[in-house]
């Protein structure tokens, strides 16, 4: 994917009907040696259909530690050789002391991140590591090794500043990584 121009496409209300339109066009399109890039932004029960096209370069998918039910698809999606660009990579935020769980991961319902992460135990795993929530957080979306690279936001120039440094400590350790798999409901 990297240094290739990229024509994007992103449909805000995705659906099978919508992608299959796209994707016919698109191998029309190289039937006449005019490469096109898509990139999707889906979610379940579409992605499934999506990546069976096997025609879209990149898939813009909703991931986090306490929202784990696209893991087996985004590890499927690398697989193919698609990029995978995790949206709410940090929870939006939702386990940082300044949130406190107000918010939650995108296209999730209410309340239902908060009940992930209370139900799990994580928070006893965190202290024996001395990890704070927010950085496990972005840590464990940048372990997926199905990560191309994640969309975080940010509120103001100090979040950036401590999203980067966190980001910059790359992903969790491997047996960290393993055993928080085991502990969070996917």
């Amino acid at each position: 994917m990297r240094g290739q121009a990229w024509r994007v496409v992103v449909e805000e209300e995705p659906g099978y009907e919508i992608a299959a339109r796209a994707g016919t066009r698109l191998l029309e399109d190289r039937l006449q040696v005019v490469l096109h890039r898509v990139r999707r932004q889906v979610q379940s029960p579409d992605l499934p259909d999506h990546l069976a096209m096997n025609v879209f370069d990149a898939f813009q998918i909703p991931y986090s530690a306490v929202q784990r039910d696209h893991e087996e698809l985004i590890a499927e999606a690398a697989g193919q050789g698609a990029g995978t660009l995790i949206r709410g990579g940090a929870a939006r935020g939702a386990a940082s002391e300044e949130k406190n769980w107000r918010t939650g991961p995108l296209t999730q319902e209410p309340g239902l991140g908060q009940r992930n992460w209370d139900s799990s135990g994580i928070e006893d795993l965190l202290a024996d590591a001395g990890l704070p929530a927010m950085e496990f957080v972005l840590r464990f979306t940048l372990s997926h090794p199905g990560l191309s690279t994640t969309i975080v936001g940010t509120a103001n120039p100090g979040h950036l500043a401590g999203n980067i440094a966190i980001a910059e400590k790359g992903p969790l350790p491997a047996d960290l990584y393993d055993e928080a798999k085991k502990l969070l409901p996917q």
